[in-house]
């Protein structure tokens, strides 16, 4: 339950930090920075989508 609410509060910041990264830096997506945010937030969305269901259910 607490990590998956974790997993969901990193990615929302890791998803606001691309958004910036792209929309107000101006990076493409080939930029080094944008690539590692990126990298981390599949990561990190791969992870939470191995969480079992019941865990998640009884988060929300």
């Amino acid at each position: 339950m607490v990590k998956d609410k974790e997993l969901l509060q990193r990615i929302e910041y890791l998803r606001t930090m691309l958004n910036q990264l792209v929309t107000k830096r101006g990076y493409n997506f080939t930029h080094p920075e944008v690539l590692h945010v990126s990298k981390q937030l599949d990561l990190l969305i791969n992870a939470y989508y191995r969480i079992p269901c019941t865990e998640k259910s009884r988060g929300n």
